[in-house]
């Protein structure tokens, strides 16, 4: 046992003779290789050094009369003495704790130029491969870092130092001298330690006198003091150019005065509460210019910040009030880029585009929580002036949002309590106006928004270079959203007014106004309720070219086929999510007019549907539902009107239509130029039902009613004609889509067919060049002249049917007209629908 206590104490004599000789021989040795020559090394100058001292038991460390020299007299870097005394808590809670730290007689002298420059990163590590890995370093510590370190440091004293610096590259030479500052303790931990220092600060800027008062409460519940800082029309431009990002062609501050009234509180712990440090007050900064390549880009008459409180140990802050008047941003897009973005990228250090993309890629799809809590109790921007002016486009598009006022009040990061914010700017010749509630985490805004007398005009440069054409259009809007994440509410009305799409000095397309008004739409539920969708008096003007149709040229019809790609590949994505449910109350098109042109053909052909009215109601997704559709046209001199039942889910219809005195000579040109026939007159007249309905998923199209035609006279393309007649008509028309084909005519007559009169006889061959025509069979002609020398004045034909492939009527034979005229139909008929040459028609 003697043994074992024996050897016991020896093992502690010698581990205390190593801790001793580690703290009074190891450190000051150490201190000294790495000053005198690691650093000595690296900078190619002397480092000199007059004493280095650690008491191992008290932890006190010294060092003094460091010198850095310099090729001037003065010496680059200058320390009398540097003293560090720790606190054996250090050990206990696993975190530095500083009983005292004090520098005196610190003085920096840094004349910089390439050498000195290249020195210092030398020194400092700093290469282009360590800027990498260390910022990369630097990310992965801030994403696992939840908030401030733990360490405390106490009785704070910077005595008799000053800094100068001096780059004449660069146009600086700044001096701050005869600085003293004194702070009680900077800590984020709940050590208690004697704080004996009352708060201080005072020091000479370029010779300009700045010192802050402090003040020390010794008694109470707190042991508090007090540094309120006060300075007046600093000029931070001139500091702003030691900072090399702040100080180039690319970024430069120009001006910027610096006022501020501020106050740090330090409250030492007492009675089991944490230590405090707290900072409230005013700064304001006036006249601030910023600019690059010489012209102003920021321009800030005045800003204000009002802290109510700020605690940086709680990580806390309450902003009582920021203003920000006047503020000017002259914004560019050019070939290299936008200016801002590229004055942002260089007060950021340079980083590339790269690796902001990288960033952002490597960047966790939920950002983490910010530790700091904070409230902002009123916050506003008064008398803002944006311009954006875009040069990659041709004209340049020109955009201003002037008098720009924006309000927030009480918006923190209380996910539970809402602030208040109000917005309203002079924009695209209008007004813009929006108010409501936001919150930042999770991301909430439930607002109102008014736009009154806006106009497309400035924004067409972008139009055009998305659509290929001019669009120019009033705009107004009054509506309500609410957003939640990526889902969105809204209600509300939207207007277009004259309303003009143009391609060079062409007009594709015109309306005089466009109607919106949404009850609401939920990107959430998917689901749409549309109070009212109106068009007044729209104009189209379509043209048909060898290329294409001319409004197929519009938003890149190149990229159609990516475009379909695209629609098929996500095409699975939407099967998968629910279905949108909709409905319209009333869509409506007013006093509408269609100009169609065909020069894809020859003659060039040409059509016009005027005054068009087409009235919606009640159209729903629902299933089975059906809304209600009035319809009506001027067409080809007469009127067409429909009125009846639709239905989209399935598609369903049963529709009255009327057309009358519909002419045909309107159309002629494009009759000829797609089936070589014309027409000098012609008059359509149509009364019936028309129907649609689902069955066995296809659509199964109907119509019950009369058609007649009446003084048609039809035309070759040569202008010679070919047939004409009285009258024609098809009563009791039934016809469905149906397979096969479903088709009954009651009856059909021809009135004074086809008079051409040869030796006093009545031919058929106007009958017969129009079946020629249409068949391509020539010899038909010659075989109904064959079978009936004089045609009646009228052709009569009852209970017409098409059953297996051919027509057939009653008391009808093959050998006459009307049966060679049914065999010829029958043909027709077989050869659309793909089925061969049918027998002649069957007599019953």
């Amino acid at each position: 046992m003697a043994k074992v206590l024996k050897f016991t104490a020896c093992a502690a004599a010698v581990a205390v003779a190593l801790y001793a000789g580690a703290g009074y021989i190891g450190v000051p040795y150490a201190t000294r290789a790495v000053l005198e020559k690691v650093v000595s090394k690296e900078l190619g100058r002397a480092v000199t050094l007059s004493d280095v001292s650690f008491n191992p038991w008290t932890l006190v460390y010294e060092l003094k009369g460091l010198s850095i020299p310099e090729a001037g007299s003065d010496p680059l870097l200058k320390l009398d003495l540097l003293r560090v005394d720790a606190s054996i808590q250090t050990l206990f809670k696993l975190a530095p704790v500083i009983e005292e730290i004090t520098i005196d007689g610190l003085r920096v002298n840094a004349v910089m130029n390439e050498k000195n420059r290249k020195d210092v990163e030398r020194l400092m590590g700093k290469t282009e491969t360590s800027d990498k890995s260390g910022s990369a370093a630097s990310e992965k510590k801030s994403e696992a870092s939840g908030g401030l370190p733990q360490f405390a440091v106490y009785n704070i004293a910077v005595t008799n130092s000053s800094v100068r610096y001096r780059d004449d590259a660069q146009k600086i030479n700044q001096a701050l001298t005869d600085l003293t500052l004194k702070l009680p303790f900077v800590s984020t931990m709940e050590s208690a330690s004697e704080s004996l220092v009352t708060p201080e600060l005072t020091f000479k800027l370029n010779g300009s006198q700045i010192e802050a008062t402090g003040s020390t409460k010794p008694f109470g519940t707190t042991l508090e003091a007090r540094l309120n800082f006060r300075v007046s029309a600093l000029d931070v431009a001139e500091l702003a150019r030691i900072v090399p990002a702040l100080n180039s062609d690319n970024l430069r501050v120009a001006d910027a005065k610096l006022s501020s009234d501020l106050t740090f509180v330090f409250r030492n712990p007492t009675g089991g509460n944490p230590a405090k440090m707290l900072l409230s007050g005013t700064t304001s900064l006036a006249n601030v210019s910023v600019t690059q390549k010489g012209a102003p880009i920021v321009t800030l008459p005045k800003a204000e910040l009002n802290l109510n409180e700020v605690d940086l140990v709680d990580q806390r802050a309450v902003v009582e009030n920021l203003t920000l008047t006047g503020l000017r941003l002259d914004v560019k897009n050019s070939k290299a880029g936008i200016n801002l973005l590229a004055a942002a990228e260089s007060a950021s250090g340079g980083a590339s585009e790269a690796g902001t993309k990288a960033k952002k890629e490597a960047a966790p799809a939920e950002s983490s929580t910010s530790p700091w809590t904070w409230k902002v109790v009123a916050a506003s921007l008064r008398d803002a002036h944006i311009s954006w002016t875009d040069s990659t486009l041709s004209p340049a598009a020109k955009i201003t949002v002037a008098n720009l006022d924006a309000s927030v009040k009480n918006l923190s990061s209380d996910a539970q309590k809402p602030g208040n914010f109000s917005v309203s700017a002079e924009l695209l010749g209008g007004r813009i106006e929006s108010s409501g509630t936001a919150q930042i985490s999770p991301l909430a805004v439930s607002a109102a928004a008014k736009g009154t007398r806006l106009s497309l005009n400035a924004a067409a440069p972008y139009i055009t270079k998305a659509l290929g054409a001019d669009v120019r259009a009033g705009v107004a809007f009054d509506v309500k959203a609410d957003l939640k994440g990526s889902d969105v509410a809204a209600s509300g009305t939207a207007t277009l007014n004259d309303f003009t799409l143009k391609e060079g000095k062409t007009t594709l397309a015109s309306f005089k106004t466009a109607t919106l008004k949404l009850n609401s739409v939920d990107t959430s539920k998917r689901s749409a309720d549309v109070a009212l969708v109106s068009l007044a008096s729209p104009v189209i003007n379509a043209v048909m070219t060898k290329s294409g149709i001319n409004f197929a040229k519009l938003a890149g019809a190149e990229s159609g086929s990516k475009t379909q790609t695209e629609a098929k590949s996500g095409s699975k994505t939407e099967a998968s999510s629910p279905a949108w449910a909709w409905k319209v109350a009333q869509a409506s098109i007013t006093n509408g007019t269609i100009n169609y042109r065909d020069e894809s053909i020859s003659p060039v052909g040409t059509a016009s549907i005027p005054k068009l009215n087409l009235t919606v109601k009640n159209l729903s997704s629902a299933k089975g539902s059906l809304g209600t559709v009035d319809f009506s046209t001027g067409l080809g001199g007469g009127s067409l009107n429909a009125a009846g039942k639709f239905g989209i889910s399935p598609v369903a219809a049963d529709i009255e239509v009327k057309g009358a005195k519909i002419g045909l000579k309107p159309f002629s040109s494009l009759m000829t130029g797609y089936a070589g026939i014309g027409a000098k007159s012609g008059t359509f007249d149509a009364s019936g039902r028309m129907t649609l309905a689902a069955q066995k998923e296809k659509t199964i199209a109907g119509w019950k009613g009369d058609l007649s035609l009446s003084t048609l006279d039809l035309t070759n393309s040569k202008g010679t004609g070919l047939m004409s007649w009285k009258k024609a008509s098809l009563t009791g028309l039934e016809v469905e889509t149906t397979e096969p084909i479903h088709l009954v005519v009651a009856k059909a007559e021809i009135d004074q067919p086809a008079q051409k009169q040869v030796a006093a006889v009545k031919e058929i061959a106007g009958i017969a060049s129009l079946i020629s025509s249409l068949t391509g069979k020539d010899k038909t002609a010659q075989k109904i002249e064959k079978y009936s020398e004089k045609i009646p004045d009228k052709v009569t034909l009852e209970n017409v049917r098409y059953e297996n492939g051919k027509f057939s009527a009653e008391g009808v034979s093959a050998a006459s007209v009307g049966g060679i005229l049914l065999n010829k139909l029958s043909e027709a008929m077989s050869e659309k629908l793909g089925g061969g040459t049918s027998a002649a028609g069957t007599t019953k």
